[in-house]
Parts: C-alpha cells; sequence; structure tokens
C-alpha cells in the first residue's frame, strides 16, 4: 500500500509539474523578457516551500520566457490574501483552507481559481512510540498542534 500511495504522489507531482510547466509556456511565448512569476511558498523548512522551490528551479532552467520567484511566506493564511492583493501570482494552499475561501467560509468569498492539485495531503495524528495515547480519543483535552500558527493549518 505505501509503494502505491508513494508512486500515486509521484504520478500526481510530475502531473501537476507538466500542466503547470505547460501553461506558463504557452503563455509566455510571446514575450521577448521573461514573465516574472512571483509564486507564494510557506515557512522555510516545510513541504511548501521546499515544493515551491524545486518548481521554480524546474521551470526557471527549462523555459527562458518564464522568471519564478519562490517567495517564503507564513503558508496557506498569507498566501490567500497577497493573492487577492495581487502581491503573489500563485499560491500554495492547503486543500481545507482554500475550499474555506472559495466558499465564503468565516470570510467573504475569494475571487480564485485552483490551476492544479500538488499531491494529497493527509493529516495525521502522530505521538512518540513510548506514549500511553493509543486512540483519538486518548487525547481529548491534550494539547494538539498542527503547523505553525500562520500556516493553512491551526494549532
Amino acid at each position: 500500500m505505501q509503494v502505491v500511495s508513494s508512486l500515486f504522489v509521484r504520478l500526481v507531482s510530475y502531473r501537476t509539474l507538466y500542466y503547470v510547466t505547460v501553461i506558463w509556456s504557452v503563455a509566455a511565448c510571446y514575450a521577448s523578457e521573461p514573465t516574472m512569476i512571483n509564486l507564494g511558498t510557506a515557512t522555510r523548512g516545510g513541504g511548501f516551500q521546499l515544493y515551491g522551490q524545486n518548481l521554480a528551479e524546474v521551470i526557471n532552467s527549462n523555459d527562458r520566457s518564464l522568471h519564478v520567484n519562490a517567495i517564503a511566506t507564513k503558508g496557506s493564511k498569507q498566501n490567500l490574501p497577497f493573492l487577492e492583493q495581487g502581491k503573489i501570482d500563485i499560491g500554495l494552499v492547503e486543500g481545507n483552507a482554500a475550499r474555506q475561501a472559495l466558499d465564503g467560509i468565516g470570510r467573504r468569498q475569494a475571487n480564485l481559481k485552483v490551476l492544479s492539485v500538488m499531491y494529497p495531503n493527509p493529516g495525521m495524528f502522530v505521538v512518540r512510540g513510548d506514549s500511553a495515547y493509543q486512540t483519538i480519543d486518548d487525547l481529548k483535552g491534550q494539547p494538539v498542534a498542527f503547523g505553525t500558527r500562520a500556516s493553512g493549518l491551526r494549532i
């Protein structure tokens, strides 16, 4: 099952990279100067920042008509308003944060579009191997952390 999941993640990532590259390449064919694209990622050291930095490097090395600038941000919660304010052109946004923004849940409905799914992102409850916690019910009343405070996930 793990091999299938890993293969699926790789295929989804390659497909996403392919489609984004094709879209950007076609849009930039007519420009003599490289088209500058600001890509909002997330906090340094996290998955979105690494993904965005690698995506920018691949596009920049394969398409001279584009220059993607991967910008470290505070993640989904900052990328959404940055997109709306025009501070970034593309933002990496966690699925639940995107859905809430697009549906207007807890905020004004966002006028944004999803270009592509990056990769499946399941959440997991993880404890130390020697922990007494065995089930989700055991965590009732205990502190549980999800990401950084400014990310798409809440603490």
